[in-house]
C-alpha cells in the first residue's frame, strides 16, 4: 500500500499517484478520468471558511450549509480546492446526476435536495449570517428528498 507523504505538497512527484487514484469518498460519480472531486467545501466572504477568519465550529449555526456536491469540479480530489461563494455555478442544484443536489450542514446533517431548489435559497444557508436569518425546516424542506436529521 502506498504511503501519502503529508510533508510534500499533494501534487509533488512522490505523491503523483494520488493525481491517478480516485478516493471514492470524494469521487462517487466517474468523469473522463475518474479522480476529480464531487465533494467541496463552499468558500468566500461570510462562510464558515472565509479566507483569514478562524471559526469554530460550536459558534457555526447549525443551519449553515459547509460541503455540497458538484459535477465536474475539474479538481482533482488531492488537491486543495474549493467552491467560492462567488462563483457558484446556477447548476448547482442539480447535482451530479441532474436529480439534485447533498449538501452538508454544520450540525453533520445530511440532506437531498431537489434540483428545483431555487439558488437563491440556497445560497441563503451557505453564510453564517444567512443561517442565523432563516430556517431551513422552513426555506428547505420542501425541496427534500432525503435527511439524515
Amino acid at each position: 500500500m502506498r504511503k501519502i507523504e503529508y510533508d510534500q505538497r499533494w501534487d509533488d512527484p512522490v505523491n503523483q499517484w494520488l493525481t491517478t487514484s480516485p478516493w471514492h469518498a470524494f469521487c462517487w460519480w466517474s468523469d473522463e478520468n475518474g479522480v476529480h472531486t464531487n465533494v467541496v467545501a463552499i468558500t468566500g466572504r461570510g462562510t464558515a471558511f472565509e479566507e483569514g477568519r478562524v471559526v469554530r465550529l460550536k459558534d457555526i449555526p447549525p443551519d449553515t450549509i459547509l460541503v455540497v456536491e458538484i459535477a465536474k469540479s475539474s479538481i482533482c480530489w488531492a488537491e486543495p480546492g474549493d467552491l467560492d461563494i462567488e462563483h457558484v455555478p446556477e447548476s448547482l442544484a442539480r447535482g451530479v446526476d441532474g436529480g439534485g443536489v447533498h449538501v452538508l450542514f454544520a450540525d453533520a446533517a445530511v440532506w437531498f435536495l431537489r434540483a428545483d431548489v431555487p439558488l437563491g435559497e440556497l445560497r441563503e444557508f451557505v453564510t453564517i449570517e444567512g443561517a442565523k436569518r432563516y430556517d431551513r425546516e422552513q426555506v428547505l424542506r420542501p425541496y427534500a428528498i432525503y435527511r439524515s436529521k
